[in-house]
């Protein structure tokens, strides 16, 4: 052996029948073209396996992605939640959270339910993160289920507890204020 990976020999990993074999040629080909192309893999095992590459190369969409494919699988999720919290809140694409976020029924997800409250206390820590977290409550608004969900509900009163707590300032929570006004009166709009 030279310690060269053929990558002819990965390719035909990845396409055995074995869920295990294929997460293997996802870790295998790190970074590389072929953990791509395996995203629309259906087996969580592979999924695993990619949520770390994501995580390695910054691709929180990706990540995104994966929550929002598998919406109950919990063990996922963490392995999710901690790439996620490893790429810095301004390389988050606001957009492609609002559109991932916004075709989801929260409150039905174990997985939404436990991790949303979890971006929004984490990302309204940090001055960098208050856009990326007030653009997920911006998502959770556009929908009517949503906003009447203890998921958002939990969300809000993460910012609360930063606004009392003094570590958001208030001149740096009006979208958060704006937006709880707007869930509490029932009224959703499409921009905040």
């Amino acid at each position: 052996l030279n310690g060269k990976l053929d990558p002819d020999f990965v390719r035909e990993v990845a396409r055995l029948d074995d869920a295990t074999f294929r997460a293997w040629a996802v870790r295998l080909c790190r970074g590389q073209r072929l953990a791509r192309v395996m995203a629309a893999d259906e087996s969580p095992d592979v999924q695993l396996q990619l949520a770390v590459e994501y995580g390695r190369a910054g691709d929180a969409t990706a990540l995104f992605n994966i929550l929002s494919r598998f919406p109950h699988d919990l063990h996922l999720a963490q392995i999710v939640w901690r790439n996620l919290q490893s790429i810095e809140p301004k390389k988050i694409d606001s957009d492609d959270l609002v559109k991932i976020v916004s075709t989801q029924q929260v409150d039905v997800s174990p997985v939404w339910q436990a991790l949303l409250p979890r971006m929004i206390d984490q990302w309204t820590s940090m001055p960098e993160g208050r856009k990326t977290a007030d653009a997920l409550l911006s998502a959770l608004l556009k929908s009517p289920e949503n906003v009447r969900s203890k998921t958002f509900a939990d969300c809000l009163v993460m910012v609360a507890n930063k606004i009392f707590s003094g570590e958001l300032p208030l001149s740096e929570a009006a979208g958060f204020i704006a937006l709880a006004g707007e869930a509490a009166q029932g009224n959703p709009t499409k921009e905040v």
